[in-house]
């Protein structure tokens, strides 16, 4: 590589913009999206299922006025165990949601920008509205 007149070894910056590319990227994404619709749907069912565990046990302690066909739990425990289940798969399935739709953004919208300057290596990540930022040092090196 040639540096320009106004360039040193110590001041090169080397910028580069990588993008995502070809047709697979839309399959990915396709498949991505179709995966986070039934991840709203599952979000939804399960805090509804919550929701009347949680108004069925008020029911059991204050005894609420609600339709004869509301469901009602069979006992405190089966009701807590089911909260507690519903808690961590809720918080699990947050999890897994926002790591899909980073990948989904990133594979139809992302976008690397990487530097390289004579103290360190610069990777800047962007998908959609996710970025990050990761800079490695480069220690001992020699032009």
């Amino acid at each position: 590589m040639a540096l320009a007149q106004d360039q040193t070894p110590q001041t090169l910056s080397l910028p580069a913009a990588l993008y995502p590319h070809g047709f697979g990227r839309f399959i990915d994404g396709l498949l991505a999206s179709g995966w986070l619709v039934m991840w709203v749907f599952g979000e939804l069912a399960v805090l509804a299922l919550m929701g009347t565990t949680l108004v069925s046990l008020i029911d059991m302690a204050v005894s609420l006025p609600l339709p004869a066909d509301f469901p009602k739990v069979s006992s405190l425990g089966v009701a807590s165990g089911f909260l507690l289940f519903g808690t961590v798969f809720i918080t699990v399935w947050t999890i897994g949601g926002l790591a899909v739709g980073k990948h989904l953004f990133r594979s139809v919208l992302g976008e690397d920008r990487v530097w390289l300057t004579s103290q360190s290596l610069v990777v800047h990540r962007r998908a959609g509205v996710f970025r990050q930022t990761v800079r490695v040092t480069i220690s001992g090196a020699s032009a």
